[in-house]
């Protein structure tokens, strides 16, 4: 006759026994904040461009995390608060090479080091934009309301506030 007893002690010793996560759940995760205040970009053709640019930079700057080779360990906590006058200054006037297009103030929190802070301001001109503009297209004649230019200022941030971080 097969006794109660076993499987209650087998029972009791697998739940009593340390397991361990995978890999992937013990590392931290990285959390990317991005804040701008729509109602505060005083151009209209401005605030019509960014009215996504949270969750477009947001998807950015983590395309860059995930193509950083020395970003396996993961925990950096980004918060990224855009300057929303840097982002109308374009759309003013005509906007030359060095004409700023988008700004703001970065802060890291490595999640993993207690009191690993950094805060660093950032700023993107028209002449940074390049390396991802198609074609490498005329940026004194493209439209700065372009989806290409578009594009290009959020990647070219993106890839800035990747390049910053502490290693």
């Amino acid at each position: 006759m097969p006794s109660k007893f076993l499987p209650s002690v087998t029972l009791a010793t697998v739940l009593a026994m340390p397991f361990a996560l995978p890999v992937h759940a013990q590392q931290w995760a990285d959390s990317i904040d991005v804040g701008v205040t729509a109602s505060e970009i005083t151009s209209a053709a401005a605030a019509q461009r960014y009215a996504t640019v949270d969750a477009d930079l947001t998807a950015a700057i983590a395309e860059a995390l995930a193509a950083k080779p020395d970003n396996a360990k993961g925990g950096a906590k980004i918060t990224v608060d855009l300057d929303e006058v840097a982002l109308a200054a374009p759309f003013a006037g005509t906007p030359g090479p060095t004409t700023g297009v988008m700004a703001g103030t970065v802060s890291v929190a490595d999640q993993g080091s207690a009191g690993s802070q950094r805060k660093f301001d950032l700023a993107v001109a028209m002449n940074q934009i390049m390396p991802y503009v198609p074609g490498n297209q005329d940026i004194t004649v493209v439209d700065v309301s372009s989806d290409a230019v578009y594009q290009a200022v959020v990647k070219t941030f993106a890839a800035a506030v990747v390049d910053n971080l502490p290693n």
